[in-house]
């Protein structure tokens, strides 16, 4: 391990801060066999060691995960498995699947804020620490751009929503043109409108 040069440290949950050294680790597995990861980052203080399955799979091996293990395979030939089904078995339904791609649309707005799609979510089962529990969504159809807004209440959709129109409106110096929703009660008061 050296350490690492870039001027970044890792700030856990409990805002402890470490610094990080980066280097190769080797590990050993059941079988003797050796996993060599490059650009590991060492983090002195963590309680728990995080390895990332792309840098195992980027080394060569294979990552199989089952109900109490995970396993780093050298090679893999075959896998057999035993397969549960429930009701009548009409051939493997997941072969049979497929999903036709999206066509692209060429029906994008040309300029910013001639479009907002919006959509509300929630609520959630758990607040946020902040006691959150709606999240507003709202998308400009020609830049893609998204802001999200969260919300305590429900019945804060039009103050928050006033709040991101003014401000984008400030920004960009133009009017929001249309408002898209799914018409959800949230949406359809009068004064959104």
């Amino acid at each position: 391990m050296h350490q690492h040069k870039e001027e970044r440290v890792i700030v856990i949950a409990n805002n402890l801060a470490y610094l990080v050294a980066k280097g190769v680790v080797k590990i050993s597995m059941d079988d003797k066999s050796m996993v060599k990861l490059n650009d590991v980052f060492h983090v002195p203080g963590l309680k728990r060691n995080l390895v990332s399955v792309s840098q195992i799979t980027n080394s060569g091996k294979y990552v199989l995960f089952g109900p109490k293990d995970v396993k780093v395979l050298d090679n893999v030939k075959a896998i057999y498995a035993d397969v549960v089904t429930f009701g009548e078995r009409k051939g493997c339904q997941f072969g049979k699947s497929h999903r036709l791609p999206f066509t692209k649309s060429s029906n994008h707005r040309s300029s910013m804020l001639e479009l907002v799609h919006t959509d509300l979510m929630g609520p959630t089962k758990t607040p946020s620490y902040s006691g959150y529990r709606y999240v507003m969504v709202l998308v400009d159809d020609f830049s893609r751009y998204t802001w999200v807004k969260f919300l305590k209440e429900k019945s804060e959709a039009l103050s928050k929503f006033a709040e991101f129109r003014d401000a984008v409106e400030k920004e960009f110096g133009k009017k929001i043109k249309y408002l898209w929703s799914d018409n959800g009660g949230e949406y359809m008061s009068k004064d959104f409108f």
